[in-house]
């Protein structure tokens, strides 16, 4: 995600608990301010170890499809 510092401000409180895929983002969808961009390269989440480990081993064996810039 990427956001502008108004979206902090205005969709966003301090509970700890809100979770950014329901309220908030709902929120800008009513308000007609939500876009998307189609990323066409690759993508992958890293939000467990497991995803950590499988991005570091691609990165550790030179295969890392994320990597398209020459040392």
């Amino acid at each position: 995600f990427l956001f502008e510092r108004e979206f902090v401000d205005k969709y966003l409180d301090d509970d700890p608990t809100v979770m950014l895929e329901s309220a908030p983002l709902q929120q800008l969808a009513r308000d007609r301010q939500l876009s998307v961009f189609e990323h066409e390269g690759f993508w992958m989440g890293m939000d467990t170890f497991r995803d950590w480990t499988e991005l570091n081993g691609l990165w550790d064996q030179g295969r890392a499809p994320w990597k398209i810039w020459e040392d």
